[in-house]
């Protein structure tokens, strides 16, 4: 599909490519009389109308109203997205919370943007490439810049291999299930168009199948209970939802789509989920579920592995406890015990510290950043990218380094045998991966290293 999609033609224009953020889909309308309304999912008939959830949110209203003087009209189509405390984000069944009619907590709570459809000074805008009409929103947001309505990161690709890049990148950004391609040349059309495409990553497991209920009106079509393990009997204290197949016991995980599949208890079947919850805030009543789960087939394969299960969770996708869920597993996943701060590199916690832009230096490109841009470049790296590349060629997802600390130095002070100046830009991670931990203590990898573009203007 890939490849259909992504021709020759298509990519000598231009093709954007965006995360596909697991939230809400949401059009944003601002009338002229200030009104700010929020519609889901079916933007052009406007049903489902959010407005009560706009209400309840006082802070993401107002920023949204900010956007636009009185008399003018605004309409925008993005995601509504929530993170918790701990800056995953919060999977899409939970956001519900948010719909509440009364006033709610809107601290981690934020609108993705990717279009705009009415410009205040253009008015209709539907018919303009997608290029024009990234410019005109990509203008308005940065002249209003808030946390709460931001620009949604996208890459523009010209080649393949800029492509299987950028889909890597776009599956990384937090909240993300996958990527969406869209033709730079694309227009805002109510049928179905050649010109975007969606690509969702999914996650294969096996699962025992415990039960099976057919689905009425439908001959041999069945929703099947599916359970991951086995597990020992020591192991079973600690899980909520047990079931016993063939004398072995296993972890409930959930129940399929509607499935044409002729498959028995005792039965192993392939199944692809988008979406995974571990409930471990409580160690001895833990919860494992599988979510939009689709049947693929019958296998000969053994079931998922609890471990392997769990070793497939990201980030926002287990509550956690103080302790570990299975030794090694979930101790992996969780950043809770991510304490020790030691200065440029630490060989038990594989910690680099490093300097990635210094102000009123000359760069490699010859360039000189002033202070006020180094801020903002540190500003903009958290809030649309987050994500760390090998060699500016590959993106590396948080399976290899996980970002820890981004900051502005608030003075001069030494780091190691280094003098860094006040208003450098600092960057510290985990470096999860044992070849790239390898190439750091080799020397091989030495520091950080700024990607980016710029529209230049020579000066006089």
């Amino acid at each position: 599909m890939l490849e259909q999609f992504a021709t020759p033609q298509k990519l000598e224009v231009g093709l954007s490519v965006e995360p596909k953020y697991n939230g809400f889909r949401v059009a944003i309308q601002c009338s002229p009389d200030g009104t700010a309304v929020a519609f889901s999912e079916e933007v052009f008939e406007r049903k489902t109308p959010l407005h009560n959830m706009l209400d309840s949110l006082a802070r993401v209203k107002q920023a949204v109203q900010a956007l636009v003087s009185k008399g003018k009209g605004l309409i925008l189509d993005g995601e509504f997205m929530a993170y918790n405390a701990d800056g995953g984000p919060v999977p899409r069944r939970e956001l519900a919370q948010y719909r509440a009619k009364g006033p709610v907590d809107d601290a981690k709570v934020h609108l993705e943007i990717f279009d705009i459809l009415y410009h205040p000074e253009k008015g209709n805008v539907v018919a303009l490439p997608y290029k024009e009409r990234k410019a005109l929103l990509h203008k308005l947001l940065r002249a209003h810049r808030t946390p709460l309505v931001r620009e949604a990161p996208f890459r523009i690709v010209h080649t393949q291999a800029q492509l299987k890049d950028a889909l890597g990148w776009a599956k990384q950004i937090p909240g993300s299930e996958g990527a969406m391609l869209k033709s730079m040349e694309h227009t805002v059309s109510l049928r179905e168009s050649d010109l975007m495409a969606k690509f969702k990553t999914v996650r294969q497991l096996t699962g025992i199948v415990w039960d099976r209920h057919p689905v009425a009106g439908s001959k041999g079509v069945y929703n099947f209970y599916y359970g991951f393990g086995p597990i020992s009997e020591e192991e079973a204290k600690a899980w909520a939802e047990i079931v016993t197949v063939d004398g072995k016991q296993y972890v409930k995980a959930g129940r399929t789509f509607n499935a044409k599949l002729d498959a028995k208890v005792g039965d192993r079947v392939r199944i692809e989920v988008t979406e995974m919850l571990l409930d471990a805030s409580d160690t001895s009543k833990q919860r494992l579920r599988g979510f939009t789960p689709v049947v693929i087939d019958k296998t000969t394969e053994p079931p998922t592995t609890i471990e392997q299960a769990i070793a497939q969770l990201e980030e926002g996708e287990l509550k956690k406890t103080e302790l570990a869920v299975i030794e090694g597993v979930a101790k992996r996943i969780s950043r809770a015990d991510w304490h020790v701060r030691v200065a440029k590199q630490d060989e038990d916690e594989r910690y680099v510290l490093g300097v990635v832009l210094v102000p009123d230096e000359t760069d490699s490109q010859g360039d000189i950043y002033d202070e006020a841009t180094v801020r903002k470049a540190s500003e903009y790296f958290m809030e649309y990218a987050r994500t760390l590349g090998l060699m500016h060629a590959h993106a590396l997802g948080g399976d290899k380094v996980r970002i820890l600390e981004n900051y502005i130095a608030p003075c001069d002070f030494e780091l190691g045998d280094q003098l860094v100046r006040k208003g450098t830009w600092l960057l510290a991670a985990r470096v999860l991966d044992d070849r790239l931990w390898e190439a750091v203590k080799s020397g091989e990898l030495t520091g950080w290293s700024i990607e980016g573009s710029a529209i230049v203007q020579m000066l006089d």
